[in-house]
């Protein structure tokens, strides 16, 4: 997907407004992103739950050892190709070939991962049906769209552009099972 296009699917008020929020929620440096993760495995432990984490294989590379940190805590680490990109963009081979990465740099650093998720969610019947047989359990490829109540318009249009962006089902109609 070139800038032009992944601009003109989101606009510029929510490019800034999801630009603030990012840089809020995970700061400058790597070091709040790791507080925010160390805080939503110790919530979720607290009521006998751990997480499913997609991530990128890159990031797998970057910070092996924290991944494997996470994993031990009893967090799943599911494969979310191996760059962040949109997969439904790129030719098919070169689809396959993300995947492909990202499994081998899990396997290379001891990174169990039975499941994955495409970046942006861009997957499609093709990919699945063409993937290696037995290299994941699962895909979690459906988007589901959870509408807050009494939604502040400011907030607004950032549920408006996901919606347009991801297609998700409204959990009101949609089971959600993994």
């Amino acid at each position: 997907m070139n800038v032009k296009s992944w601009y003109e699917k989101r606009g510029l008020k929510f490019v800034y407004q999801r630009g603030l929020a990012l840089l809020d929620r995970y700061g400058l440096s790597s070091r709040k992103a790791f507080r925010r993760i160390e805080a939503c495995l110790e919530t979720l432990a607290a009521s006998g739950c751990a997480p499913t984490f997609p991530t990128p294989g890159y990031v797998v590379e970057r910070y092996p050892t924290l991944i494997q940190q996470i994993q031990k805590s009893g967090a799943e680490i599911a494969v979310h190709s191996y760059h962040h990109i949109d997969l439904s963009e790129l030719p098919f081979n070169d689809a396959i070939k993300q995947l492909t990465r990202a499994v081998e740099t899990f396997e290379r650093f001891g990174i169990e991962a039975h499941g994955f998720r495409c970046p942006y969610m861009g997957c499609n019947d093709e990919l699945l049906n063409s993937l290696p047989a037995g290299m994941f359990d699962y895909s979690s490829n459906r988007a589901i769209r959870w509408e807050p109540a009494n939604m502040p318009a400011s907030v607004s249009l950032f549920y408006e552009t996901l919606h347009d962006f991801y297609h998700g089902s409204s959990a009101a109609e949609t089971v959600c099972v993994p």
